[in-house]
This record gives structure tokens, C-alpha cells and sequence, in this order.
């Protein structure tokens, strides 16, 4: 398995494909020899991923899945303490860079690679571009926070907007 990744296993006397049966009991599919299940989770940058995997073979090909994350609970009290309408530039430049990371799967290491440049407008908004310190001069990203205090990514060219995180994380 890789890096991050743990698999559950079913307790001592209990009934593995049961199991299986409660962890996936909507997964539906015909298949010509009994399935086995398996899940687990993927833990990578501070989220963790629920993983569910099926094979009909003696073995299991342990293939990730990232379209469902949980966001940890320090992170959510964190969100819920923190009036998105009025934050620092800090606060933009983490919040920016932290959803920048996730989308692209950077490690905490690989953030350091990168910094927000964060602007005020005349239309009340705050802007912030994600770049690479390495090519300080080429925008990567941008996002804005929006009036309702959402976040929001824009293309490159500030032309259109669509809300990528309405709480704040870092």
C-alpha cells in the first residue's frame, strides 16, 4: 500500500464478508465468484480520505480515491471561529495557499515552494495569486474572497468566479 494509506480490518471472530456487506451495502454490481471488500483511509496534508476498494481476485489493487475528503475537527473549530469578511492578509495568504495545496495535493513541504500575493481593489474585494518562488513573476492561481466572505478561484484572466471554499481552513 502506499504511504498514508491504512486498511481496516475486521475484528477477531467476526464475519469478514458481513462486514464488507455493511461498509459498501449500497454498492450495487453483478459479479460471477463472490466479491471481497476492504476499506480504509488515505491521510495526506492534514485530511483524511475515506478509501473502499472490491475485487473478485485473491488480491486487491489498492487504487486512491480523493473525491470525498473529511476536514479534522481542529480545523473546523477553527473555521467556525473566524469572520471570513474580515481577515488579515496572513489570514488570506494561509487560507489561499492551504486550498491551493489541497487541489494540487502539495505536501507541507512542497507549500514552501509557494507564496500569495494578496491585493485590496476598488470594488471591495481581496485578491490573492498563488506563485512559485522560483518564478516570482508567473501567476500559478487566483483566487479572490468574495462579499459573502467566500473564496473563490477565478481563471487567470479574472474572468470567471466560482466558489471554491465558504469556510476558512488553514
Amino acid at each position: 500500500m502506499a504511504q498514508g494509506v491504512y486498511r481496516f480490518y475486521p475484528a477477531n471472530g467476526s464475519d469478514d464478508e458481513a462486514v464488507g456487506a455493511l461498509i459498501l451495502g449500497g454498492v450495487g454490481g453483478t459479479y460471477q465468484t463472490t466479491p471481497k471488500f476492504a476499506s480504509g483511509i488515505y491521510v495526506k496534508n492534514g485530511y483524511i480520505y475515506p478509501q473502499f476498494w472490491t475485487t473478485t481476485s485473491s488480491k486487491f489493487t489498492y487504487s486512491l480515491n480523493t473525491n470525498l475528503k473529511l476536514v479534522p475537527t481542529d480545523q473546523a473549530a477553527v473555521a467556525d471561529a473566524i469572520d471570513t469578511k474580515n481577515l488579515t492578509t496572513e489570514q488570506v495568504e494561509a487560507w489561499v495557499l492551504a486550498i491551493y495545496a489541497s487541489q494540487n495535493q502539495l505536501s507541507d513541504e512542497d507549500k514552501e515552494d509557494y507564496f500569495v500575493n494578496v491585493k485590496a481593489y476598488d470594488d471591495n474585494l481581496v485578491y490573492a495569486s498563488v506563485r512559485k518562488n522560483s518564478d516570482s513573476k508567473t501567476r500559478l492561481a487566483l483566487y479572490r474572497v468574495n462579499a459573502d466572505g467566500y473564496l473563490e478561484q477565478g481563471t487567470l484572466e479574472a474572468t470567471n468566479w466560482s466558489v471554491v471554499s465558504t469556510a476558512y481552513v488553514e
